[in-house]
């Protein structure tokens, strides 16, 4: 096999088209944001891995994790 279609092959263009399915455990729908693991861990939402950097969230699990992280503004925030 030569370079030039090794790389044809693996571009990273074929993996950035890929959609994103929402992390959160028991859920399928396609993910709308990415977050850091750190924050989305402090929440009660599970994880289906928690192996990862970036947890992806569909609309609806999105949602609740901002009610429950509304209150962890800094109060030099506003």
């Amino acid at each position: 096999m030569s370079l030039s279609s090794f790389y044809d092959r693996h571009s990273m263009t074929s993996i950035r088209n890929v959609e994103k399915i929402c992390d959160i455990k028991g859920c399928e729908k396609p993910a709308e944001r990415s977050l850091n693991i750190k924050k989305v861990k402090e929440t009660s939402l599970e994880l289906k891995d928690d192996s990862c950097r970036q947890v992806h969230m569909c609309k609806d699990h999105y949602r609740i994790f901002k009610k429950e992280t509304k209150n962890d503004i800094p109060d030099y925030m506003g």
